[in-house]
């Protein structure tokens, strides 16, 4: 296993996403990630066989990576401590403005994870750059934020929310209305995924033009939402599959991706300990990328390639 901790220029605790990454020729291959431990800045991943790994730390602020180091088997590899600068981040303090111009009093900025006081202030270090679309909530209703930007002698910043409208609509799979599924949007640099009971969806997004998909019904569209009630969704389910057989016993986890509208677009999962058979089915003709995880013991891989699939094509792979 590896273990090793993330601290700043005084030695103390920062808390991190931590990234594990395996060392390849030309690119890395991303292994996992994890959180250390708020108190003390460690961290540690388990189960890894012997090879050459990389690890990063990253922050809102900074980030920093391992050299590259070799893990033996059997080995408990510590790892000298990451450390993460973040003096140089501008301390901004934000003041946030309703769209009738009244402060933002109590509203919790997603970026942050924080809620603002009861003048609607905000004090956080940032990092240097552009941002846009940060999600704000007040009660039951919901904002985003203007497009503003950063820079290294930002002391102060006032940005005037954007008020997000409640959109409705229904959704029908091979002409039948959907039911107890979630769907998921994705476009504008916005992510939704509202629940669908009795073919109705709603939530509350910016009007504009969508790839939503239904992971599970393994389907995919394109659409353009309004703030009317009459938007509507047709998918239609394919007749293709993937079969595929395993080489060891072991927990499979697959996922599969297509591109739709110039996006990577998450389409279908398959788990062996909660799935039955081997099989990934009423799936649309068209190219896949497919990405691959098995674990068994201290034995863990994974990898990715890409397939494609005719229209009515049952294709066998072996992992």
């Amino acid at each position: 296993k590896i273990i090793g901790r993330v601290i700043d220029h005084e030695k103390k605790p920062v808390i991190a996403n931590i990234s594990l990454s395996k060392r390849q020729k030309k690119n890395n291959e991303w292994i996992g990630s994890t959180d250390n431990d708020k108190n003390n800045g460690k961290f540690e991943f388990t189960g890894l066989p012997p090879d050459l790994y990389q690890i990063s730390a990253n922050t809102r602020i900074s980030s920093t990576s391992s050299e590259e180091f070799e893990l033996r088997a059997g080995e408990t590899y510590s790892l000298p401590d990451l450390i993460i600068i973040e003096t140089n981040a501008p301390d901004v303090l934000f003041e946030f403005i309703l769209p009738d111009g009244s402060s933002a009093a109590k509203a919790r900025i997603s970026y942050f994870n924080k809620t603002t006081d009861k003048n609607g202030f905000i004090r956080e270090k940032m990092r240097p750059g552009k941002y846009d679309n940060w999600s704000v909530n007040i009660d039951d209703d919901r904002y985003i934020t203007e497009k503003f930007e950063i820079d290294s002698y930002t002391k102060n910043i006032t940005l005037r929310l954007i008020h997000v409208p409640s959109i409705t609509g229904s959704a029908y799979l091979d002409g039948k209305p959907m039911n107890n599924v979630h769907l998921q949007f994705k476009g504008n640099g916005n992510y939704y995924s509202p629940y669908v009971s009795g073919g109705k969806f709603e939530m509350k997004a910016k009007p504009g033009k969508y790839v939503v998909t239904c992971r599970e019904r393994k389907v995919a569209n394109v659409v353009e939402l309004s703030t009317s009630d009459n938007n509507k969704i047709n998918f239609k389910s394919g007749n293709a599959a993937f079969e595929f057989e395993f080489s060891i016993e072991g927990r499979w986890v697959i996922n599969l991706t297509t591109k739709i509208n110039n996006k990577n677009i998450d389409i279908a999962y398959y788990n062996s300990k909660n799935d039955s058979g081997n099989k990934i089915s009423k799936l649309s003709a068209g190219e896949y990328k497919i990405y691959v995880q098995c674990s068994k013991g201290t034995f863990y891989t994974n990898f990715s390639f890409k397939a494609t699939l005719n229209s009515g094509e049952t294709k066998k792979i072996k992992l």
